[in-house]
């Protein structure tokens, strides 16, 4: 009877993306490569850093000024009005504008990364079909996010309008017991979505020439004959991020904040964590490819671009003892 299995590594994807980024940023280094490499990183990450201030509020002064400021609303609510649906507009505008480069900017990101390069130009003009199919996707998910995310919040919504309106409010109990669930399986589900967007959809998307649609149906089935190795990669990719801010936040206390404020500027802190998110973007790669050639974006690439096969070619026995064998 045969006794051996296929089974998609969790482990040894690590080793080769370190591997992969250690190779092409550090042997040899090389700044043109890092700024080039940088800046489409920053692209496909667009938007998520930032600087967050904390501005304190006194409670008892502004009770003490709801009345003159009531005033002011009403003696100028005009011009209020239209200034707010003008910074509406500049914010959705720009939101837009953020989602469609980011949208261009992963598969430049990713091109760079499968082809060990760091152009702007070529990348920028292939990514055009994908990325666009890619924004549409993006949009649709999002708005029904935003549907589920109301839905989800719905009694503690309901509970605040029969308060403000006197009317017999339901029990805050009930009220918690059903918004904290539903609101944390909301955001567990887009989580494992965006996850499973960034690190298999786009791939997909570029190997086979896929739209967005199209791509979520090539990974269907992947996820559902592979539930356990798929779960134990999120589980992995989440502990990888962990260790990353850590490191990050370490990092920052013993440069008496320096790595923060270099965090906090557009471009360079792509430029800094670029071992990290090469390394992340890789190691989705090399999961991704133990499926077959058809989910393999090194398949048809020459050498050296084309990085060592994965142990999991082989069969892997019944009782090998392996960090994988959990997964």
């Amino acid at each position: 009877m045969n006794n051996t299995i296929h089974r998609p590594l969790v482990c040894a994807p690590i080793g080769l993306a370190w591997r992969g980024m250690t190779d092409f940023l550090f042997r040899p280094f090389n700044l043109p490569t890092w700024i080039g490499m940088g800046f489409t990183a920053w692209l496909a990450h667009l938007g998520e850093s930032g600087l967050s201030l904390d501005l304190p509020v006194d409670s008892t002064d502004f009770r003490e000024q709801q009345a003159t400021l009531g005033l002011f609303l009403a003696e100028y609510w005009t011009l209020i009005v239209v200034g707010l649906s003008i910074a509406l507009f500049a914010i959705i505008a720009l939101a837009l504008l953020f989602t469609w480069l980011r949208c261009r900017g992963v598969f430049m990101f990713l091109d760079n990364a499968v082809r060990r390069q760091s152009l702007v130009a070529t990348p920028w003009n292939a990514s055009r079909a994908p990325g666009q199919s890619l924004f549409y996707w993006t949009l649709g998910f999002a708005a029904l996010a935003m549907i589920a995310l109301a839905l989800a919040l719905s009694p503690a919504m309901v509970m605040a309008y029969q308060r403000a309106h006197g009317a017999e409010a339901w029990p805050l109990p009930l009220v918690l017991g059903l918004t904290i669930p539903l609101a944390l399986l909301w955001i567990i589900v887009v989580m494992l979505v965006s996850l499973a967007l960034h690190d298999f959809v786009v791939p997909i998307m570029a190997r086979q020439n896929l739209t967005a649609r199209q791509a979520w149906r090539a990974l269907a089935p992947l996820i559902a004959f592979h539930p356990l190795p798929f779960l134990s990669y999120a589980v992995a990719r989440t502990g990888l991020a962990m260790l990353a801010a850590s490191a990050i936040f370490l990092g920052g206390c013993l440069t008496c904040c320096c790595l923060f404020v270099v965090l906090m500027v557009p471009v360079l802190w792509a430029v800094v964590l670029l071992p990290w998110l090469l390394f992340i973007r890789l190691y989705s790669l090399h999961f991704l490819r133990q499926f077959g050639p058809e989910f393999d974006l090194w398949a048809g690439l020459q050498p050296p671009t084309l990085p060592p096969a994965l142990p999991v070619t082989e069969p892997l026995a019944y009782g090998q003892e392996s960090c994988d064998e959990t997964s």
